[in-house]
């Protein structure tokens, strides 16, 4: 049986102004399985948001296809891309500046259940399973966004994602500007999320460290290229290029660290 749900195949993705443009994805190519977490990381400016929104649909793709479940998602009409939006989903780097200002978390989650007419009998129902999927209290409800603080608004930005019951999730930086206590829960509720509900997941980040324990596969960007793609404890322990060499280097080691000042 076929479990690939995505099959990206070379793409390229420029962006053109006037006569000037710019290719910030140079030819990528990767399957998504069904049930698989795929890591994506790289530095700012290496093309990861822009691949993310290749496979949303929201930028389109200059060469290459972008096939779900064997359908090229660039011959999509409005009805399909629909349909294409409720399988896959997208939490966005600012968790903040993707919620409407001016409407509240229950507002917000009735309008996405409404459009794609789901759960018309139960909506309440519906949107307090949703709160507590991403462990948010129902007095959250009748809050606005600038009323929650960065790690409620990325709860709540998954919990809109995950209202449609996708079987994909893009999360793009989902922990990129949050404290690091804060970063762990938020990846602990992704990781739990994916086991409960049978998630594929691609996870954007520039820290090695958010992807090494929670994704399958590990892809290392660079100039909009994939300079390492394999199963991630091969990444971590065998990179193949120089450039995912020098960024493991960086990571700081705390014990080596510690040691230099308090040997034993």
């Amino acid at each position: 049986m076929n479990d690939i749900l995505l099959d990206v195949s070379d793409v390229h993705v420029t962006y053109q102004k006037g006569r000037h443009s710019f290719e910030a994805v140079k030819g990528v190519s990767f399957l998504l399985h069904n049930k698989e977490t795929i890591g994506i990381v790289g530095e700012s400016g290496s093309g990861k948001s822009t691949l993310a929104k290749a496979i949303m649909a929201l930028q389109p793709c200059s060469e290459g296809s972008i096939l779900f479940k064997g359908e090229d998602i660039s011959s999509f009409k409005s009805a399909e891309l629909l349909k294409y939006r409720q399988n896959v989903q997208m939490v966005f780097q600012d968790a903040t500046g993707s919620l409407n200002p001016r409407m509240t978390i229950n507002a917000m989650l009735d309008e996405v259940l409404s459009v794609h007419g789901k759960c018309k009998e139960n909506k309440k129902g519906r949107i307090l399973e949703l709160l507590d999927l991403v462990g948010l209290p129902s007095a959250i409800l009748n809050r606005y966004p600038r009323e929650l603080s960065g790690g409620q608004c990325q709860r709540a930005s998954i919990a809109r994602a995950l209202a449609l019951d996708p079987c994909v999730l893009v999360a793009d930086e989902p922990v990129s500007a949050l404290d690091v206590s804060v970063q762990a829960r938020i990846l602990n509720i992704l990781r739990e999320l994916r086991e409960r509900l049978q998630l594929s997941v691609i996870l954007i980040a520039h820290d090695l460290a958010v992807v090494r324990n929670v994704c399958d596969k590990v892809a290392v960007m660079q100039n909009g290229l994939f300079e390492d793609f394999d199963d991630a404890e091969k990444v971590f322990s065998s990179p193949k290029s120089d450039y995912t060499k020098r960024l493991l280097a960086a990571v700081p080691d705390v014990n080596r660290a510690l040691a230099r000042f308090y040997p034993a």
